[in-house]
């Protein structure tokens, strides 16, 4: 049987996870994104519902979560941010059919076009294309029911999931833990956090739509799943948020935004 004294120099399962914490605080650069897939919520719109699109889903409902890989939909997922960025998307104008996305900027760059604010989610270009401020996450994302690992994802919020999405942002960056031992305080990286995210209703004048939601979330301590995620993070390449104009108008870039049909306050 051990002692008090060497129980008290045992090392835990919590605290590994605390020296990871501490090891693991992270760099705001951003490190190409083939490869990647994206989630996102499916809309009354989406193609995953319309039976004559390509991206028709059997079964699939509002509310859901689409995998763009897996080509199914979940009711709710795990996730854990692995990197993230404020961006501007540029888009056609909004009365271009498709309205293709043109290049994302980072936030404060002084490359995005002269524009005026149109509302809160939308600005209009001189050219009379439009930006749109988004949030945009690569997440490790696990399907809440089974818990199988579907692993990273593209998520990106805009319109109106976006000021949910800043509100979880700042609560991932601000998670504390303290130590079992000393009660010191130990901030928790975001990508040894891990939340249930699911999508609520709601409505206005241009209809019912669905944005995102993220509970409280949990510390994760099992060492084998914070080391996949700090790898994962290492292997994000550096442009997965951005892309450059392509001439030819062929999107090449993986990072940049679906097309978008839909003429939803989302």
């Amino acid at each position: 049987m051990s002692s008090p004294e060497e129980n008290a120099l045992a090392v835990t399962d919590e605290e590994r996870a605390l020296a990871f914490y501490e090891e693991n605080q992270e760099a705001t650069d951003v490190p190409d994104s083939a490869g990647i897939p994206r989630i996102a919520v499916v809309q009354p719109m989406s193609d995953q519902l319309n039976p004559s699109k390509v991206g028709f889903v059997e079964g699939a409902q509002p509310g859901e979560f689409s995998h763009s890989i897996s080509g199914e939909t979940y009711t709710s997922l795990l996730v854990t941010p692995i990197r993230y960025a404020e961006t501007i998307v540029h888009w056609e104008s909004a009365d271009a059919d498709g309205k293709r996305p043109l290049g994302t900027y980072a936030k404060g760059c002084p490359d995005v076009p002269p524009h005026d604010m149109i509302d809160g989610w939308k600005m209009e270009a001189k050219d009379g294309s439009f930006l749109q401020p988004a949030l945009q996450f690569v997440l490790w994302v696990r399907d809440a029911e089974s818990g199988i690992d579907l692993g990273p994802a593209l998520f990106v919020a805009k319109s109106t999931g976006l000021k949910y999405a800043r509100k979880w942002k700042d609560r991932f960056l601000l998670k504390m833990a303290r130590h079992p031992k000393t009660g010191a305080p130990v901030k928790v990286p975001f990508i040894a956090q891990e939340f249930a995210m699911k999508s609520m209703q709601e409505s206005g004048d241009r209809g019912i739509w669905y944005s995102p939601t993220w509970d409280k979330g949990t510390n994760l301590t099992d060492m084998t799943r914070l080391g996949m995620y700090a790898e994962a993070r290492e292997a994000v390449p550096a442009d997965v948020f951005f892309r450059t104009e392509n001439q030819e108008g062929d999107d090449t870039s993986a990072g940049a935004p679906e097309p978008s049909t839909e003429e939803t306050p989302f």
